[in-house]
């Protein structure tokens, strides 16, 4: 049967895995996860659910199950893992805690975990066969068995944020509750508007504030920008330019009317809208911005006699 495989270049403390409150990762400074129980989570769900999960250390193998036992005339599954080394034996050892620990979580959970953790590490995770997992020396690898658990994997732009344009890296302190998920959610798309209206790259930002189609999945389309940030340079820039094509998504306008007087975004300029629309083709001709050109000769709502003043904009460019 296929897994899933999380790979990292380091072997890491088993106490990771058996000891609460503990949570230690020096390949980065700033790790997604902190409050050293994710692991503990992932292990007793895999037991809760049936689904094999196993830990290569070096070279040493652990695996983790659950036996019923009872508790004051009550039955529950204990957390149990045994570890051999290698061509070695058996050894087995009860861990403090069941799988009722981490019962609201579902598989996905896991798998946003164990991704989390091994990102933080510099590692990487896929698909592969059991047969083709085994331990290394100064590597840790654990290995998920189930088709389910592929799927998951296969729909990883589901679980980490993927639904944006770009890709930010974004250096900041986000709050976590303890089932991982954000404290207040709306705090990564409010940081992302922060660094668009201060980049300096006109790429990013316009693809960040172009209208998008109504369906577009992508975060940027609904940003919200904050009212206390000045725009820089290239926003205004990008945004007067989009706004005079009537392509500036519907956050970045609305910005533009509260910083009127900084930046116009189309609505202040003291051009009529035929003046704008001129200026715009002339500037696309000088540029050879053949999409541009196209988006304005079909956006014939900016002027009254669009063909007229195309032929104007390329004598005025080529003068003839």
């Amino acid at each position: 049967m296929r897994g899933i495989v999380f790979s990292t270049e380091s072997e890491i403390d088993i106490r990771s895995f058996t000891v609460f409150g503990l949570s230690s990762k020096p390949k980065t400074t700033s790790p997604i996860g902190y409050f050293g129980t994710g692991l503990k989570y992932a292990v007793a769900v895999c037991c809760r659910l049936g689904v094999p999960l196993k830990l290569w250390i070096g070279t040493t193998q652990y695996e983790f199950y659950a036996k019923k036992s009872e508790f004051r005339g009550k039955d529950y599954s204990q957390i149990r893992m045994r570890r051999r080394g290698l061509m070695g034996k058996w050894s087995y050892e009860e861990l403090p805690f069941t799988t009722e620990y981490g019962r609201n979580w579902q598989l996905w959970q896991v798998f946003r975990e164990l991704e989390a953790n091994t990102r933080d590490e510099g590692g990487s995770s896929g698909p592969v066969d059991h047969e083709t997992v085994f331990g290394v020396k100064g590597k840790t690898a654990i290995f998920i068995e189930s088709e389910d658990f592929v799927k998951i994997w296969e729909a990883r732009g589901e679980v980490f944020l993927d639904k944006f344009m770009n890709t930010y890296d974004l250096k900041t302190h986000v709050q976590l509750t303890e089932d991982r998920t954000m404290m207040y959610a709306n705090i990564i798309p409010w940081y992302i508007a922060k660094i668009i209206i201060r980049c300096d790259d006109e790429d990013v930002v316009q693809l960040a504030i172009e209208e998008h189609d109504e369906k577009s999945p992508y975060i940027e389309r609904h940003l919200d920008f904050p009212d206390n940030e000045a725009p820089g340079e290239t926003f205004k820039r990008v945004a007067d330019r989009l706004a005079a094509r009537s392509r500036i998504s519907v956050g970045a306008r609305s910005y533009g009317g509260r910083w009127l007087g900084t930046s116009s975004f189309g609505l202040g300029d003291s051009r009529t809208n035929d003046q704008r629309f001129m200026d715009n083709l002339v500037e696309a001709y000088k540029t050879r911005d053949h999409e541009a050109l196209v988006d304005l000769m079909f956006s014939t709502s900016q002027a009254s006699l669009v063909e007229d003043m195309i032929e104007q904009a390329r004598r005025r460019v080529y003068g003839q």
